[in-house]
């Protein structure tokens, strides 16, 4: 059995034993977590720095037909940026195992925190390395299970984060499936290291744009951006650093720049697009942020920001930009991870404003007034839009024609995908 297989295989069977073992999580899980890490990492380095390869699971021929004819979209390899982004994920979440091995146990207990952990391990490096467009897109949906499971609770501030969070990934990737099935249809392969699918006509557009909407969801880019700040003010810390922090945020960089560099070949007007996008998204985020007295949704604002300067960097469209982006997202993770494992609930005081000119003041008061509306979070317009057709068509026809309409939806779907 390879390395490879190895730190594929161990995060999910570390999380299968957590799972079976429910709120064992003292110093003996912490212990074993933090060791079982480590040896991740030295999995992940040896691929990094050996001579890159790829896998092809295959099944043997007395296993079910079912399964033998999923091997050919179980492609996996180190090339590219996919062998770094797995070293720097080992990292982060060794990083991450070291805090919760120095920490106190009672604010991990009871919440699966390691069972979740190891899943989101496993799955991490399967994403990162996966070359089949379809398993990557597979393989995001799966993401958005713990970020849910971890974002929920019994409270009600916990059951509306999990919802809008489930939201916006649900509908997010809905988009990113249709998206995927355009490129690979207007490219001819599946094979992300030769899509290069043009987007000079609208149908690449499109597919991009569709495809673009799971990066900004989980690398936090106005007006997908809604579910970040609540998940550092009602979600614990060690959540947030799990998922917000290290998970979505390295998966919504490392989609953004194969989307990028191998999947497309974007346009000089609308790489300039994207690069305006991700400046105004950290200037949005930076005034947000000023004007908040919660220190972690402070830390969750400065989060978003980085963001936006990745997606600027990535928009580029050069090496050096990508790679600036990744150490960006890396090192801002690595130095908010305490702050976020530490902090404390109690508020402090918004950062004064007095010594700038009144009209940077003016702009500052405008900036932070707008970022407050509905106008720039896409969940709160969706809600308004949704409860305002939903609610008179109950009154005129309760709810049949709202179930029709789904079907018909899940229908059309349906066909798309076996055409």
């Amino acid at each position: 059995m390879d390395v490879f297989t190895l730190i594929i295989l161990v995060p999910l069977l570390l999380s299968l034993v957590n799972f079976l073992t429910p709120y064992k999580e003292g110093k003996a899980a912490r212990r074993m977590t933090f060791v079982a890490s480590v040896l991740v990492l030295g999995g992940a380095a040896h691929l990094l720095y050996s001579q890159p390869e790829s896998w092809q699971l295959v099944f043997p021929p007395h296993f079910p037909v079912v399964l033998q004819r999923f091997s050919p979209f179980l492609l996996f390899s180190t090339q590219g940026f996919s062998g770094m982004m797995m070293f720097l994920f080992a990292v982060l979440m060794t990083v991450l195992a070291f805090f919760a091995l120095a920490g106190n146990s009672r604010t991990l207990r009871g919440n699966h925190f390691f069972a979740w952990f190891w899943f989101t391990a496993g799955l991490g490096l399967a994403l990162f390395s996966a070359s089949h467009f379809y398993l990557m897109i597979f393989l995001w949906g799966v993401s958005a299970i713990p970020l849910f499971m971890l974002a929920s609770g019994f409270g009600e501030a916990r059951a509306d984060l999990g919802k809008k969070t489930l939201i916006l990934f649900g509908g997010a990737y809905v988009l990113m499936v249709t998206g995927a099935v355009m490129a690979v249809s207007l490219s001819g392969s599946a094979e992300m290291a030769t899509m290069q699918t043009a987007t000079s006509s609208v149908q690449g557009k499109v597919s991009l744009l569709l495809l673009l909407s799971g990066g900004f969801a989980a690398t936090g880019i106005i007006p997908l951006h809604a579910w970040i700040h609540p998940y550092a003010k009602y979600a614990d810390g060690w959540s947030f650093a799990l998922m917000p922090l290290v998970f979505q945020r390295l998966a919504g960089t490392y989609l953004l720049i194969r989307l990028y560099q191998d999947l497309f070949v974007v346009g000089e007007t609308l790489g300039i697009i994207l690069f305006t996008l991700g400046i105004l998204s950290s200037l949005f985020a930076l005034t947000a942020g000023i004007a908040v007295a919660h220190p972690a949704s402070r830390l969750a604002f400065l989060h978003l920001a980085l963001g936006g300067m990745a997606l600027a960097g990535i928009s580029t469209g050069t090496q050096a930009g990508a790679l600036i982006s990744v150490f960006l997202v890396t090192v801002g993770a690595a130095a908010m991870m305490p702050f976020f494992l530490i902090r404390r609930q109690k508020g402090s005081r918004p950062v004064s404003l007095k010594w700038l000119p009144p009209a940077d003041q003016r702009l500052l008061a405008a900036l932070n007034r707008l970022g407050a509306t509905p106008y720039v979070n896409i969940y709160e317009l969706g809600a308004k839009a949704v409860f305002g057709m939903h609610r008179p068509l109950s009154r005129m026809h309760d709810g049949v024609l709202q179930t029709y309409l789904v079907w018909v939806v899940v229908a059309m779907i349906v066909l798309f995908l076996l055409k």
